[in-house]
C-alpha cells in the first residue's frame, strides 16, 4: 500500500505515504485510524479490496457504516452490469472521466506504483477521491426518494463488512489429506487408463486430447511422435549406444458411434467430446464401455485437478499462510443478486471436498 487518500465531506482531502518512499508509516496510519474514528460513514468504491488492505496495516473499521458506490451502482442498475467501474459509474452520472495518463505511461508498462513520482501520483488519487464522492451524492440524490432501495443498499453494505471478516480469515484446508487423496485417485484414474488401452486394443491414447477422443469415438486420424532406432553411435561419450529418431506415426481409426448433430468443430473432421455431449451420444457395444469409463475418468481428473491438486497450489500459489484459503465472495456478480465464490469458488464443492476442511476451534 503506496498512497491512501481520504476526502471529508468538506472538501478537504488528506493523501497519507503509506510505503511510498523510504520512510513509510511515520504517523500516517495513526492519523489515518483517527480520520476514520471521527467520520460516522466511510464511502469507498470496490470497498472489501481497499478494506482488506487497511486491516493488513492494522486500521480498524469494523465498527463504522460503508457505502460502496460499486455495489450500490450494481443493485441500482438491476443488477445488469458486473462489477461496474468508477469511470464506468462516473460516466453514467454525466461526472467525466478519470485521467488515463497514468496507465498509458506507467501502469500498463509494469513499472511498480512505488516508483511512480509522487507529483503525478497524488493528482490521480485526488482525482478518483472526487470522483468516488460525486457518484455518492449523485446515488444519494437519486435514492431520496426510493428509500426501499437505500434500505437494501445499506444492507448490502453491512452484509459487506461480514464478507470481509469471512474472506481475512479464510478456511482452513487439510493439505496432508489433499496429498493422500490426490495419490489414491490418481491411481484410480491409471486403472482407468489400462481399462481403455486394453478396449481401444492397446493404442496409445492421451485421453485428456479432445482431438485424439473425437477419432477414437467418430473415427479419424491419431497423429503421433514415436521414437525408432536408427542404428548406434560410433564416436563419443555414447560411443556403442542406440541411436533413435522421432517418427510421425499415424493411425486410422474407424467410427465407433454417429456424432450428435450441431457438434462438429471448426477443426475439420473432429466432434465436440465434453462431459454434456458424450452422456447424450447413442452408444452401444465398444463405444458405450468407452464412454462409461471415460465418464468416470473425467470425474476423477476434476477431483484431482482442481481440488486435490489444484486448493493447495492456489495456496502456495497465493503466498496464503496456515494451509488456508482465502477466496472472494462477489456481490456485484450474479444477476439475480445473489452471492458468488470465486478464486476459487468454494460454493459448489463436492462433498469430497467438504471434508478435506477443519475448523480452526477443533483441539
Amino acid at each position: 500500500m503506496c498512497l491512501v487518500g481520504a476526502l471529508k465531506h468538506t472538501g478537504q482531502s488528506t493523501i497519507h505515504k503509506i510505503e511510498y518512499d523510504s520512510e513509510p508509516y511515520g504517523d500516517a496510519l495513526r492519523q489515518l485510524q483517527e480520520q476514520i474514528e471521527e467520520a460516522d460513514l466511510l464511502v469507498l468504491f470496490n470497498a472489501k479490496r481497499d478494506l482488506h488492505w487497511l486491516r493488513r496495516y492494522g486500521i480498524q473499521f469494523q465498527h463504522k457504516y460503508v457505502w460502496d458506490v460499486q455495489i450500490a451502482h450494481f443493485v441500482m442498475g438491476g443488477q445488469e452490469e458486473p462489477y461496474p467501474s468508477l469511470d464506468g459509474v462516473a460516466e453514467h452520472y454525466k461526472l467525466g472521466l478519470k485521467s488515463n495518463d497514468l496507465y498509458e505511461e506507467f501502469f500498463s508498462k509494469q513499472i511498480d506504483t512505488d516508483t511512480i513520482p509522487l507529483g503525478t501520483l497524488v493528482p490521480y488519487l485526488e482525482q478518483d477521491l472526487a470522483l468516488t464522492a460525486k457518484c455518492y451524492e449523485a446515488q444519494m440524490a437519486c435514492l431520496k426518494d426510493n428509500p426501499a432501495m437505500l434500505r437494501l443498499i445499506r444492507l448490502q453494505c453491512i452484509d459487506l463488512l461480514i464478507l470481509e471478516e469471512m474472506e481475512w480469515n479464510g478456511l482452513i484446508l487439510d493439505v496432508e489429506a489433499c496429498a493422500s487423496k490426490g495419490d489414491d485417485i490418481r491411481q484410480q484414474i491409471e486403472s482407468l487408463d489400462r481399462q481403455l488401452s486394453t478396449l481401444v486394443d492397446g493404442l496409445s491414447i492421451n485421453w485428456n486430447s479432445g482431438d485424439q477422443l473425437s477419432a477414437v469415438l467418430y473415427g479419424g486420424e491419431i497423429k503421433t511422435m514415436v521414437k525408432r532406432a536408427d542404428g548406434v553411435y560410433k564416436t563419443g561419450k555414447r560411443a556403442g549406444q542406440i541411436k533413435y529418431r522421432n517418427e510421425l506415426q499415424v493411425t486410422r481409426c474407424e467410427r465407433l458411434v454417429q456424432p450428435l448433430p450441431r457438434t462438429e468443430l471448426a477443426k475439420y473432421g473432429y466432434w465436440e467430446t465434453n462431459e454434456g455431449v458424450l452422456r447424450s451420444l447413442r452408444a452401444t457395444g465398444k463405444a458405450k464401455a468407452i464412454i462409461t469409463v471415460l465418464l468416470e475418468r473425467a470425474k476423477l481428473e476434476k477431483l484431482v485437478s482442481s481440488y486435490y491438486e489444484g486448493l493447495p497450489r492456489q495456496i502456495s500459489d497465493m503466498g496464503w499462510d496456515g494451509n488456508t484459503i482465502h477466496g472472494t465472495l462477489n456481490q456485484c456478480v450474479a444477476a439475480t443478486g445473489r452471492l458468488s465464490s470465486s478464486k476459487p469458488n468454494l460454493q459448489n464443492n463436492p462433498k469430497e471436498i467438504d471434508k478435506l476442511f477443519r475448523s480452526r476451534y477443533e483441539d
